[in-house]
């Protein structure tokens, strides 16, 4: 297990080694909360899952509001998630400072 490997490499005073570990657990590790998190956030259609937020709703005029349209908003997260190399992933999130919603994208 990698993270015993680098207790170890730690414990020995293997820095490069424990540093070249950390990197793997950190990729592993994100990957694995951000799928943890994904498949959690998913529902299915009958709970409206899988479809467009409702004309009108609220989601749906926080996302017109921030990107012009559904359609304007459904291609920059296309684009831009499939630029994202790796285990990356796109976020739509919202701003609690601002009360906008905003699209963000993390690495590993």
């Amino acid at each position: 297990m990698l993270q015993e490997k680098a207790a170890t490499a730690l414990a020995n005073g293997d820095h490069k080694t424990h540093v070249e570990l950390s990197q793997g657990i950190k990729f592993n590790g994100g990957g694995h909360l951000n799928h943890e998190f994904f498949w959690e956030s998913l529902s299915p259609v009958g709970e409206r899952g899988g479809v467009l937020p409702a004309e009108g709703s609220d989601l749906h005029n926080s996302i017109v509001h921030a990107f012009g349209s559904m359609d304007a908003f459904i291609s920059h997260f296309s684009a831009n998630t499939a630029a994202v190399q790796g285990s990356g992933w796109g976020w739509l999130a919202y701003n609690k400072t601002s009360g906008d919603l905003e699209f963000r994208t993390t690495v590993n």
